[in-house]
């Protein structure tokens, strides 16, 4: 494909298309019930899905790649809702330890179905053999940027 064709595909444009989309078909499924939105059910996954002893705001901003001032704001609703939990960390007192709480840990189970299905729902408009190669290179385009400076 040539570069200028390449260029005409607008990723930018469709990225930002498909995510307010995914958005808003999250919010009409699940937000109104628990009032929960996709930001604050993807940092309860993060934090479920976790893998260090000690997980940081830092962390859930660098996975998700959300401002630190944006992921503060999502913990203090979620820790005002009984979700999750923030201790500071003992080796330094500047950093905070988040835990899901049992309320927490519910809601996310009590969720991901239905956010797994609408994955599965959007992904299923590329043909079968495409899904899986698809998410993969999503994945890479995303470490990719996490390079750039």
């Amino acid at each position: 494909m040539h570069e200028n064709q390449i260029a005409e595909k607008r990723l930018p444009v469709n990225l930002r298309r498909l995510w307010y989309k995914l958005d808003r078909l999250f919010q009409n499924r699940l937000g109104a019930v628990e009032y929960l939105t996709t930001d604050q059910y993807s940092v309860l996954r993060c934090i479920h899905e976790k893998t260090n002893e000690v997980f940081t705001q830092t962390d859930i901003s660098k996975l998700l790649g959300l401002h630190p001032n944006t992921i503060t704001q999502i913990c203090s609703k979620l820790e005002e809702k009984g979700l999750l939990t923030r201790f500071k960390v003992e080796s330094d007192q500047r950093l905070k330890n988040i835990n899901l709480t049992k309320q927490g840990y519910d809601t996310l189970v009590k969720h991901q179905p239905q956010a797994i299905a609408l994955q599965k729902l959007v992904i299923n408009g590329l043909p079968k053999d495409d899904q899986s190669r698809f998410l993969d290179q999503l994945q890479l385009l995303a470490e990719e940027t996490d390079k750039l400076k």
